[in-house]
């Protein structure tokens, strides 16, 4: 049976999600990247979608997603002690 096209689009961002997690992480513990570059590229990534989603007002919900997609790793950095989860 064929999987729902949003159940395929949510696996499809949770996979996203979590290598771009563990790209940043790997960068960080290789000394690639600082803790500090990862939150600013965090902090980037909110900044576009802002700027985004003022060209695009009928996809809201897919911007509050990502949005709290993108600050749950902002938070966990900060539980974390600046470490990348």
């Amino acid at each position: 049976m064929a999987r729902p096209a949003s159940g395929s689009a949510e696996a499809s961002n949770l996979i996203l999600s979590a290598t771009v997690a563990a790209l940043l992480r790997g960068l960080v513990q290789k000394q690639v990247l600082r803790a500090d570059d990862v939150r600013e590229l965090y902090e980037t990534a909110l900044l576009l979608l802002e700027q985004q989603q003022g060209e695009l007002p009928g996809e809201r919900a897919a911007f509050e997603a990502a949005r709290a997609a993108i600050e749950q790793g902002l938070l966990r950095m900060q539980a974390g002690g600046g470490e990348v989860r």
